[in-house]
Parts: C-alpha cells; structure tokens; sequence
C-alpha cells in the first residue's frame, strides 16, 4: 500500500545526498575522490530513474480515469507550473548570494531561467514531454505492445551510443543536456507503464535477494567498465526493479511492526516533490554557512546538507495545504504538497 511513497522516501534522500555530494565535489571540499566519485557513481546508477519508473507505474491508471486532455493538463500543473515558478525562485535567491555560492548567477540567467530548465528542474520538463508523448499511447487498446516496440527501439539505439559520448554531447548547450536526459529516462518511464501499479505487486522478491542484487549490480557498474549506453540501461534497470521491490518488502514489515517510523518515512516520501523543488536552497545555504566558521569535514556538510534539505522544504507543507484550501490551483503550482494520511487510520 505504502511501496511507492516509500520509494519516494528512499529517492529523495539520495537526491538531496547526491545533489549535495556533487556541490562539494565542485566547490573542491577535500575528500577522497575516488571514494566519493564511485558513491555518487552508484547512485546516479539508479535513483533518478527510479522517479521515472515510479511515475509510469500510475500513469495508465490515471489515462484511464482521467482521459488524455484532462491527465495532460493535470501534469502540466503538476510539473511545468512549479517548475517554473521555482525556478525563478531558486536562481533569484542564487543571483543574490552568487558572491558566496560555487557559482555567479546573471540577471538575464535568472529572467530566463525555465527556458530551459535547468539544475534539478530538468526531470520536470523531462518527465512532462514524456507524459505527453507517451498518453496518447495509452488509450489504445494495444498499448503495451506500443511501449514495448518503443522501449526496444530506445535499447537497441543504445547499443550505437557510448554513455561517455552521451555525457559529452549533453554539455555542449542546456538543450543537448534535456535531449540526453530525455534519451537517458524516459526508457524508465516506459517501464513503469508496462509494469504497472498491480503487475509489480504480483511479482515477488525476497528482501534479501534483492538487497544482493542491487550490491552486485552497483559494484560491477562501478568497478567495471561497461562503455555502451545499452549496458547502463539494463543494470539500471534491473536496479531499479530491485529498489522498488526492497522498498515494498521493507514497508511491508514496517506497516506490522514500525507504523510511526512508516508514518515519518511515507509523509517525506508523500512530498518528495517540494523537496526536490526546493532542497538546493537549504543545501546550499548550510553548505555557506559551514564554510564561512570553517569547517571542512565532508561527513558534517553531508550530514547537514541531506537533514536541512529533507527537513527545511517539510515547512512548507502546513502552508502549502492552507493555500491549497484557499486558492486550490495556485496552492499546487507553488506549494505541491500532501497531508493525506487516511491511509494509516485502521477500520
């Protein structure tokens, strides 16, 4: 019942780590580079795409009850409206404090700075082209042999490209960069339609097995040098179909014996979006902050960048649920949280 919120939950962390990992590694924090660029190498694996996968699990269901214009326009609030405006926010904040950040943000950086997204707003433009591309797929009836021929095309297309050579050419411009990513993902997004919410909970997988799994799978990935894109694919992809089932199988025994730690675990999970929206604010401000009192121990300023960043954005959410009371489309595209935990409530 809780497996996806609790992906969301397990996503999200590493998001803010991750992120919060690489902001260190581009402000030379002293550390040991090789340890730190094989973690960030592992979860990079996998934890992006688990958001993807975890969006197409639901999104045949919601075609079906919504129809294509109404799930369309749903996203559109859902992922552009909040894109936008938090990307004027997050490189306003940026353009004021440029003097103490990695880097300097322009004024004409922060007037234009959806178009295109940029920094984490990506996976919103991404994930929202993808939607649109991918629903009216979904009201055929042969809908699955659709997304497994496009899903093939995506694997043997890969089997040309290199991941090093995909890296390179996504930093020539911003929009090279949301072309790779949209080649990169959307495969994942493709995967969770074809699963679905009700295929993937039939599927079963011991906790243990998976934890091997998903141990063996990031250690030949780091260790090994698999060059072509169609290697990377098919172990994120094993990867992230054993993180889901882990997580499933994790919540399940948290639901029997732990409820009030599932309960904290669901609700970050719950609102994973305001945290990726806004988490590099907080990140980035604690990360100043340490520097200026001169502490350089990377165990502290990732300890403090993942609980500011995970926390910090949760205060948001009493606000985001008032405006969304008052002034309910304004109160998604600015604060896009839940409170709904009728779940947790026993009959």
């Amino acid at each position: 019942m809780f497996s996806s919120d609790f992906a969301k939950f397990i996503g999200i962390i590493l998001v803010v780590f991750g992120h919060s990992l690489r902001g260190l590694m581009n402000a030379d924090m002293p550390m040991d580079k090789s340890l730190w660029s094989s973690i960030d190498k592992g979860i990079y694996l996998f934890h992006m795409p688990l958001f993807f996968f975890l969006s197409g699990l639901f999104l045949t269901a919601n075609v079906k009850i919504d129809g294509l214009r109404t799930t369309i326009s749903k996203n559109a609030v859902a992922l552009i409206a909040p894109m936008v405006i938090w990307s004027y926010i997050q490189f306003g904040v940026q353009f004021f404090a440029s003097a103490y950040t990695n880097g300097t943000v322009t004024l004409s950086e922060w007037a234009t700075a959806p178009f295109p997204p940029k920094d984490q707003f990506w996976f919103l433009g991404v994930l929202f082209a993808g939607v649109v591309l991918i629903t009216p797929i979904l009201k055929s009836s042969r809908h699955h042999l659709w997304l497994k021929i496009i899903l093939g095309a995506f694997l043997v297309s890969s089997l040309f490209f290199t991941t090093d050579n995909i890296q390179l050419w996504m930093k020539e411009s911003q929009y090279t960069s949301l072309i790779g990513n949209f080649y990169l993902h959307i495969p994942f997004l493709l995967l969770g339609c074809l699963f679905s919410s009700n295929k993937i909970s039939k599927i079963k997988v011991p906790a243990a097995f998976s934890v091997l799994s998903i141990a063996a799978i990031i250690y030949l990935y780091v260790s090994l040098d698999f060059s072509y894109a169609a290697y990377r694919f098919i172990l994120s992809a094993l990867c992230v179909l054993f993180v889901y089932k882990l997580c499933e199988s994790i919540a399940g025994q948290m639901e029997k014996y732990a409820t009030s730690v599932l309960k904290i675990c669901v609700f970050i999970g719950m609102n994973s979006l305001i945290i990726y929206l806004s988490h590099l604010i907080f990140t980035g401000g604690i990360r100043m902050v340490l520097g200026k009192i001169g502490i350089d121990s990377i165990g502290i300023h990732l300890t403090a960048a993942v609980i500011m960043g995970i926390i910090c954005p949760l205060f948001m959410v009493p606000i985001g649920a008032w405006a969304g009371k008052k002034w309910p489309l304004l109160g998604k595209m600015v604060f896009p949280v839940r409170l709904n935990r009728r779940q947790f409530k026993k009959s």
